[in-house]
């Protein structure tokens, strides 16, 4: 059981990975509500991975590229 805990955790971090990956290769490419929407869909769905705090910054910037302040966004 510990070894699959162990795994399920590491297929859960890598999917959140992917998914930020995703929305980092938007945010360079100028796509920002991509971006943003792509790591928004990532912390709602993995809450509780490592790569959300990339995925959190990657919104925060995206919403700073499109205009957008702290008022618009909540």
């Amino acid at each position: 059981a510990p070894d699959a805990e162990a795994r399920m955790r590491y297929l859960v971090n890598a999917m959140a990975a992917g998914e930020v990956h995703i929305a980092r290769y938007y945010f360079r490419s100028g796509a920002y509500v991509a971006a943003a929407n792509r790591a928004q869909a990532s912390v709602r769905k993995y809450s509780q991975a490592p790569a959300i705090e990339e995925a959190l910054y990657i919104m925060m910037e995206s919403y700073g590229k499109l205009g957008l302040d702290r008022k618009s966004v909540v």
